[in-house]
């Protein structure tokens, strides 16, 4: 279950490994400035101080009722927190 991310110098990140969360889905980023891999996710954080977050904690089949609608959120694509 693991993956690698990096940042390109043009502020766009690349993402390879294991996406069993979607942790890979990282291609539409760009103006990122520091990277961090979790264990199931992926974050971003521009030069402004906003954050991205892709992928989520745990694969659906390992998760409460609970914990599969927290992760099916997350799926629905990158969340911009402010």
């Amino acid at each position: 279950m693991f993956h690698s991310v990096g940042l390109k110098s043009d502020g766009a990140v690349v993402a390879i490994g294991n996406n069993a969360s979607g942790q890979l889905d990282v291609g539409s980023w760009s103006n990122i400035a520091h990277v961090a891999a979790g264990e199931y996710h992926t974050v971003g954080l521009n030069p402004t101080g906003r954050w991205w977050q892709q992928g989520g904690m745990r694969p659906v089949n390992w998760m409460s009722a609970h914990g599969q609608a927290l992760y099916r959120s997350l799926q629905a694509g990158p969340i911009l927190w402010v």
